[in-house]
């Protein structure tokens, strides 16, 4: 009961929070400085976010994902019929206050890597049921792949050394083995090799000494 009242009260705060911070946009003149969106006379509207951005989006809304668990919970507790899945799984403290239709959202994980890319696009044609352009685009995928595996056979062990650095002091590496550095481990001797990976396209912090050269 304790961790219920607990809950409650936090949700409470975070709707007033939200409340105040709504509050807060209307300007001096009566306007709303963010979150309102104006009719353009199409089919979508102008969204002025929380960041100042202008974005196009559309007048009907039919699907949300939560970027995180604060998300997560202002969504549900406004559109919880609109959730395309959810961002981490409910507690069961959290559920005694949300319909049991929203625990649990299907999602389907599709393995994508430069090899599994073709079955990937075959899988997702399955799933949409767009088969044709699935095949047109696996076709492509496959074609493409074959092709840079018989390169890369005759080039054998002559491949050429390199790091690939980024980031704003270029000390950031895209390691040997990370996912997105699976494109350059194929056409290049990947000389980026850490203990532990980042997996993130933001790659790996690195100092200089650490690399093998």
């Amino acid at each position: 009961m304790g961790n219920n009242k607990k809950f409650a009260a936090s949700l409470i705060m975070l709707l007033t929070a939200m409340f105040l911070l709504t509050a807060c946009a209307v300007d001096g003149s009566g306007g709303v400085s963010s979150g309102m969106a104006e009719d353009n006379g199409g089919d979508g509207v102008s969204f002025i976010d929380s960041c100042g951005r202008a974005l196009m989006v559309d007048a009907e809304i039919s699907r949300v994902i939560p970027t995180g668990p604060m998300a997560q919970m202002v969504l549900t507790a406004i559109a919880p019929d609109l959730l395309a899945g959810i961002a981490s799984p409910w507690e069961d403290t959290e559920k005694i206050y949300i319909d049991e239709a929203y625990w649990e959202i299907p999602a389907v994980y599709i393995e994508a890597g430069l090899a599994e890319m073709a079955t990937a696009f075959r899988m997702l044609g399955q799933l949409l049921n767009r088969q044709q352009k699935a095949e047109e685009l696996a076709a492509y995928c496959q074609d493409i792949y074959d092709c840079s595996q018989e390169i890369m056979q005759q080039v054998g062990d002559h491949k050429i050394s390199l790091v690939y650095f980024l980031g704003d002091d270029g000390l950031n590496v895209l390691a040997k083995g990370l996912y997105h550095a699976e494109l350059l481990d194929m056409l290049a001797d990947n000389r980026a090799v850490v203990e532990s990976l980042f997996f993130r396209g933001t790659g790996d912090k690195v100092a200089l000494e650490q690399l093998r050269l």
